[in-house]
């Protein structure tokens, strides 16, 4: 601890012991000084050491009764160390910062915290030794449940309020952080945000990092920062773009109901997002069950085939795999997924310490929670959502302090973070709308079979949310010329008027027919031959059963989706 506050924490102490100041003046005068920061130490201290320690009460006494000019000589030192502290601007660590944890430990889905905690706490390791000559942090982690509708009277450890009375009355700065509402295994709607206007009333900041909340109005969610790169809202509204982009008529969703729990949000926020806009896409949600025995997905496809030849599939990669039984079929398979521009594997740095940041979170999941799960490259970028908020948090907490403003001001936190763009070494840059909603960029992958991997050839830029950019030129769909219609050409059961092979090439092949067997013949075969043609023209994305088969090395074709 600096010296100078030392000093003038001693002074303090015996100035209030002696009755010459009073205790709500002394915690003032030591707030005021947290806020100052102190760079010339030995400059303050001998100025203090000169004034409080040498200088005589003889002039002072002179102009007060007896014992004031004491008073005046305490008060003259501490003004003089309080300006100079205001113009030297050096470094102290006087407040205290807590972090606070909150959400549950689920049995499954990327909200538990099981899953989300870990990062949190290596991040917050990590900026308690960056700024360790700032501010003094620590790191609190409760089982409160996300929102008000659960409250555990029985267990007041495991409600969030008692939590912020108890720090508050400590004088702490208490910024909460949570993954989320962990929906179909808590009372809690998939987008309640009763806490998030706990947290306004209370001023201060609180962080969602992997569920998400959307901020539709800025003066209601004063104090709050949605931080997740894969919020459900945005992907429906990607999946819009996406529909509107390609000129789509029709689509067929299709949701795995023992799937994690955001996917039942994807399917049905989709389903809501094109019959509230008056869209004129036709839309139809099938709903299966994979877990249940001799499951198929025969009948899936027979009512696919009569509705779109657009499926949304909204399941495990597991089940994906099942579906797309067949090699060639991934060829027509497309991934929405995060784009990454500034984050892309080619800083070769910057790859490896994913890499390693990932390799400590598993580590910890296990260690903490007895929890493992499949490191795959979609779930590690949820993870270091969490991460990356805790990282900017600390940055944040610095610049406020060395700008001279009230940390414990959640509105003001929460305002550094809007509209900016944070550019950092470790990974890459991070953009956060006027809203308060990190926006990252999106991309619709194609999966190439030769090179067994997802190439994006669609982006949506972070900064341009609602447009489509081509990165590349689609060349290798299979079947037909890209993009896909959503309807075949000649109808779903080829009945199409256009497509109907009426006139007199037809009468002219009857006619033959009756006179001249051999000709008869030659022109039927050609007849049966032009419509076999159409045929598989527009049932091209029919599989056929003798391509049914997928190579061992390739299981892990959709482990991120």
């Amino acid at each position: 601890m600096p010296v100078t506050y030392k000093l003038l924490q001693r002074t303090l102490k015996c100035a209030t012991k002696r009755s010459l100041l009073s205790t709500k003046m002394d915690d003032t005068l030591l707030r005021t000084f947290s806020f100052a920061h102190l760079r010339n130490h030995f400059l303050v201290y001998y100025t203090i050491d000169f004034i409080v320690r040498r200088s005589t009460r003889k002039v002072t006494d002179m102009f007060y009764p007896k014992g004031q000019g004491v008073k005046w000589s305490i008060a003259f030192s501490l003004g003089v160390l309080l300006f100079l502290a205001t113009k030297t601007g050096a470094d102290y660590p006087a407040i205290n910062v807590s972090i606070v944890v909150f959400g549950r430990v689920a049995v499954k889905g990327v909200t538990s915290l099981s899953v989300t905690e870990p990062p949190y706490e290596v991040a917050y390791e990590r900026i308690k030794q960056a700024y360790q000559d700032r501010f003094i942090i620590d790191y609190l982690q409760t089982r409160a449940p996300p929102c008000l509708s659960i409250i555990p009277a029985e267990v007041p450890e495991e409600c969030l309020p008692w939590w912020y009375y108890k720090l508050k009355a400590l004088d702490h700065v208490i910024i909460f952080i949570t993954p989320g509402n962990v929906f179909g295994t808590l009372s809690c709607g998939v987008n309640d945000t009763s806490l998030n206007l706990l947290a306004a009333d209370w001023n201060a900041l609180m962080v969602n990092t992997a569920a998400g909340i959307e901020i539709s109005e800025r003066s209601t969610f004063s104090t709050s920062l949605s931080f997740t790169s894969v919020a459900a809202w945005q992907y429906v509204d990607f999946t819009q773009i996406l529909i509107a982009h390609l000129k789509w008529k029709s689509v067929f969703l299709v949701w795995d109901e023992p799937s994690v729990p955001v996917f039942e949000s994807l399917a049905k926020g989709v389903m809501k997002a094109l019959s509230q806009t008056g869209s004129r896409v036709a839309s139809r949600l099938h709903t299966v069950n994979s877990s249940t025995t001799r499951f198929s997905f025969g009948p899936t496809l027979h009512f696919f085939g009569n509705i779109s030849r657009v499926m949304f599939f909204y399941g495990h990669a597991t089940q994906l795999r099942r579906l797309l039984q067949a090699r060639e079929a991934f060829q027509s398979l497309l991934v929405l997924q995060p784009f990454n521009e500034g984050r892309t594997g080619s800083n070769q740095l910057r790859g490896q310490r994913k890499v390693e940041l990932a390799r400590e979170f598993r580590r910890r999941s296990l260690l903490k929670y007895n929890a493992s799960y499949a490191p795959g490259n979609d779930l590690i970028d949820i993870l270091m959502d969490g991460y990356i908020a805790v990282s900017l948090i600390g940055q944040v907490l610095n610049e406020t302090l060395s700008g001279g403003q009230d940390p414990s001001n959640g509105r003001g936190l929460a305002d550094s973070f809007l509209n900016r763009t944070f550019h950092t070494a470790e990974f890459g840059d991070v953009y956060i709308d006027a809203k308060g909603q990190r926006k990252d960029g999106r991309a619709v992958a194609h999966y190439n079979v030769e090179q067994i991997n997802r190439l994006p050839f669609l982006a949506q830029h972070a900064s341009d949310s609602d447009v489509l950019s081509p990165l590349i030129n689609l060349t290798d769909w299979p079947g037909a010329p890209w993009p896909p219609p959503s309807e075949p050409k000649c109808g779903y059961r080829g009945d199409s008027p256009t497509c109907r092979t009426t006139g007199a090439a037809e009468t002219f092949s009857g006619a033959v027919l009756a006179s001249i067997a051999l000709i008869g013949a030659c022109a039927s075969l050609v007849v049966r031959t032009i419509k076999q043609q159409r045929r598989r023209e527009s049932e091209w994305w029919i599989v056929d059963t003798r391509n049914l088969y997928m190579d061992r090395g390739q299981t892990s074709i959709a482990d991120g989706c």
